[in-house]
């Protein structure tokens, strides 16, 4: 499905901010940074993995767009290779590692992981298949291997994407209900999520100690 907007300034000239969409982040002026590009209504559960990671680690850095919309919030994806948000683009411009979170459809609970970070990438994919995930290397079109992605708009040109499918984004809340009246609180995070959560921060720690910059 093509996007409605080609950028960030299309979005804003038909969008407000507040309404439509938000933008959240905290710049802790850390060389790590998780985001969630498609977050809110857009794509369920990324904008809660982001924030599940931050509780834990407070001081890395962050960034989360999100659809407000009570329908029609797809309408706000901007794909990554377009997604030039002001706001993002300078929370990466001194982050050495970043990771963002997407969504794609599946029933099947899968990690489809890419980018161009090839040494976190298979930390991270090590870390998830030991606690039980299934991860795969992401198909042509969701791979994260072009300059101009996002993932990979960082000062050594590389980062790592994850695309969770539908089924597995739905896992991190009870009862598999990923409605916002039950995602946005706490207390309805499942132990999945956690554990996702925990082998994010295991693979992340750990190639950060190996590779201090």
């Amino acid at each position: 499905m093509s996007d409605v907007y080609k950028n960030y300034q299309a979005l804003t000239s038909d969008k407000v901010e507040g309404i439509h969409y938000q933008v959240r982040y905290q710049n802790h002026q850390s060389l790590l940074c998780l985001s969630a590009p498609h977050g809110g209504g857009i794509e369920a559960g990324t904008t809660e993995l982001v924030e599940a990671i931050s509780m834990s680690r407070p001081s890395w850095s962050w960034y989360v767009f999100e659809g407000l919309q009570s329908s029609g919030n797809r309408d706000l994806h901007i794909t990554s290779t377009n997604f030039d948000e002001p706001r993002q683009l300078r929370l990466l411009e001194n982050v050495h590692w970043h990771i963002t979170f997407h969504g794609m459809r599946g029933t099947k609970a899968e990690t489809y992981i890419g980018g161009r970070d090839v040494e976190l990438k298979e930390a991270i994919r090590r870390k998830l298949t030991e606690k039980g995930f299934i991860v795969k290397d992401a198909r042509k079109g969701v791979a994260g291997m072009e300059v101009r992605n996002i993932t990979n708009a960082t000062i050594r040109g590389m980062g790592v994407q994850l695309e969770l499918t539908a089924e597995q984004r739905k896992q991190f809340f009870q009862h598999n209900n990923w409605a916002k009246s039950n995602r946005r609180h706490p207390s309805n995070w499942t132990k999945s999520l956690h554990h996702y959560k925990n082998a994010l921060i295991e693979a992340i720690e750990e190639h950060m100690k190996r590779r201090p910059s």
